[in-house]
């Protein structure tokens, strides 16, 4: 047997058992506001079903919950990616799957994820020109990246909008896209 953890390591086809099985990261409990847990079981059922979803596997022991859900079929998805906490290492083949085999070979012309960023300062939305406003959060929410933009960066998305006071409970959230030709 190897002795390289990422040997280790599997991706196998998402099944709503892994949504559940999955113990996430503290910045992740909740979604939009929302907590995880409260997922059910026809909404796990309905990610799993999309064929871009997969589970990073450690024996039994779930590390990672990703993929893409179609939001407009053939055209439209949103990507996502939840994790167990302390991953180390294994941050890496997850990740490397997660660009080579989710991202870059999704046919979708339009690819987006929507992720907690860095709440936005005051002084950075003083600026009085909206477009202008616009560009500065994004450059700022980019360069001040939380760990969420910068794995969203990592896996192909680029920086596109800052949505403020954003879900239930009203944080600051980035929209990454990647658009084909």
């Amino acid at each position: 047997m190897s002795s390289n953890p990422f040997d280790q390591i599997r991706f196998d086809k998402l099944q709503p058992e892994h949504l559940f099985a999955l113990d996430p990261q503290d910045s992740q409990v909740l979604q939009y506001g929302i907590p995880v847990s409260e997922l059910a079981w026809s909404e796990a059922q309905g990610v799993a079903d999309n064929e871009l979803t997969f589970a990073a596997m450690q024996g039994d022991k779930v590390l990672a919950c990703m993929g893409i859900v179609e939001t407009f079929a053939g055209c439209q998805g949103t990507a996502f990616g939840l994790f167990a906490p302390a991953l180390g290492r294994a941050w890496l083949p997850i990740t490397d799957f997660a660009r080579d085999h989710i991202i870059m070979e999704s046919p979708l012309k339009r690819l987006e994820a929507i992720v907690r960023c860095q709440d936005i300062p005051d002084w950075v939305t003083d600026e009085p020109c909206p477009k202008i406003r616009s560009a500065i959060m994004v450059e700022w929410a980019a360069r001040e990246a939380s760990p969420q933009v910068r794995w969203a960066m990592k896996v192909g998305l680029e920086p596109s909008a800052v949505l403020r006071s954003y879900g239930a409970a009203h944080e600051d959230h980035m929209l990454l896209e990647r658009i084909l030709p």
